[in-house]
């Protein structure tokens, strides 16, 4: 794996409470572990699991009302914009201390033009992104 792209793993060790951002109705912050803007043509929210973990269901609401509101014409460049939503899970990882590819989670569902959607066949995280560039004609962004 690309060690390259971590910065401040010590950093990365150390928790961050969110006890005090806690609202009526339950509404409590949730993460997403990767964001990509494509040249605001596409963007890209990514939630890994382990194993076969589920996203709870108050995160799932949030990222996919995030998505949907992503996938509309900017108002100020008319660009049409997409959002990929993907819930992907780590298999392979059997150690903590190890570190987890994101590029080689599997994609369990995903959300796309506002439907959640489950792959056809087994697809990475790297390729569905690459097909979904692929498929809007984005070849510019696949190295």
């Amino acid at each position: 794996m690309d060690k390259t792209l971590f910065r401040g793993r010590e950093l990365a060790k150390q928790l961050v409470s969110f006890d005090g951002l806690r609202y009526a109705r339950g509404i409590t912050p949730t993460d997403i572990d990767a964001a990509f803007d494509f040249g605001n043509r596409l963007f890209v929210l990514l939630e890994v699991k382990h194993g076969m973990s589920q996203m709870p269901r108050g995160q799932e609401m949030c990222l996919e009302r995030m998505c949907d509101n992503l996938s509309k014409q900017d108002p100020i460049t008319g660009v049409n914009r997409r959002c990929l939503l993907m819930l992907a899970h780590d298999f392979h990882t059997e150690h903590p201390e190890e570190d987890v590819d994101a590029s080689k989670c599997m994609v369990s569902k995903y959300r796309f033009d506002g439907v959640w959607r489950s792959p056809i066949c087994d697809i990475t995280v790297r390729a569905a992104i690459d097909k979904t560039l692929r498929m809007l004609g984005m070849l510019e962004y696949i190295v």
